[in-house]
């Protein structure tokens, strides 16, 4: 385990871990450019040590910051959290707290006002489909204000690009499950899809903003950018424009 927030973790800390001693990604790298059948998989296998090393950090963090939390209102939101637990189907790890309003519903509809956080690696994602059933009938009776699960997925992002498709990520918010994708950005710093997300869109927006103070696009690039900015909701699928 890393003692760090998963935000400060850097891919630095993974290799001073002396997992990946054994490895040289250079050929694994040259191989799968060769397009030898199998080579993808054989690399998220090795990527997975590290993942596992990050997903544990990544739960202990939480539960710590769930055990501080416990039955303390919190001020800014008149919130207090009155139980909490920790569950594991299979590869999937589950943290579930209860928060709700101090006075009598903290006491009153105890299977109300839960939330489940799920942690899972880029390796193990495969797994979901035959794991998201149990999940659905081991917690039926907890009730949840919003998404059945907030899944985690460690190594979601490589190099800053989403490893995961939109296609995935869209068909699982059908079945009540969204997405949180983490992993290194081009600087080999821990970052997350919303991370990516919101600094793509301000960096849009900026961009957006100097063509219309010149009055008009120059070239298709720029029409496309000013296209983008106007659907916004669309930026998913352009991100990496």
């Amino acid at each position: 385990m890393i003692d760090k927030n998963i935000k400060d973790i850097t891919l630095q800390d993974i290799v001073n871990l002396n997992i990946y001693d054994d490895v040289n990604f250079d050929e694994y790298i040259n191989v799968i450019r060769k397009e030898k059948p199998g080579a993808k998989d054989e690399l998220l296998k090795l990527l997975d040590r590290g993942n596992q090393v990050i997903k544990k950090s990544f739960i202990e963090e939480e539960l710590q910051k769930l055990k501080k939390e416990h039955n303390q209102i919190n001020p800014d939101f008149n919130l207090v959290t009155t139980d909490y637990f920790k569950g594991q189907i299979e590869s999937l790890m589950v943290l579930a707290s209860r928060t709700v309003e101090p006075g009598p519903e903290e006491v009153q509809s105890k299977k109300n006002g839960w939330y489940f956080r799920g942690y899972i690696t880029l390796g193990e994602l495969k797994e979901l489909p035959s794991i998201y059933p149990y999940f659905k009938k081991a917690y039926s009776e907890y009730n949840r204000d919003e998404w059945e699960l907030e899944l985690n997925v460690v190594g979601g992002i490589i190099q800053g690009y989403p490893a995961v498709d939109e296609e995935t990520i869209n068909s699982w918010r059908d079945e009540g499950v969204l997405m949180e994708l983490w992993g290194f950005d081009k600087g080999n710093k821990m970052t997350s899809l919303t991370d990516i997300m919101v600094n793509s869109l301000l960096k849009l927006k900026k961009q957006a903003q100097k063509i219309r103070e010149k009055g008009k696009p120059d070239n298709l690039h720029e029409a496309r950018i000013l296209k983008l900015d106007n659907e916004g909701k669309k930026l998913f699928s352009h991100i990496f424009y």
